[in-house]
């Protein structure tokens, strides 16, 4: 997968946001990630995969349920 594009995640809380990054740091899913940032009441995070958009959201889901949205 090209690592070029990036993924957002969205969760209603920033420190989700921070488990779900660390998770995906330690599972070798993402290369990089941006700061948390609030978009309307609702944060999100800008990730650079190195797994797939679908495979991101499955660990995410498996992991956290309804916390986190991949998008």
């Amino acid at each position: 997968m090209s690592s070029k594009k990036s993924v957002t995640i969205t969760g209603p809380y920033s420190v989700d946001l921070s488990l779900v990054v660390a998770w995906l740091r330690a599972n070798k899913a993402i290369s990089s990630s941006r700061s948390v940032k609030k978009s309307g009441q609702k944060y999100s995070v800008s990730v650079v995969p190195l797994k797939s958009k679908s495979e991101i959201g499955y660990l995410v889901k498996d992991r956290f349920g309804s916390f986190a949205d991949v998008k």
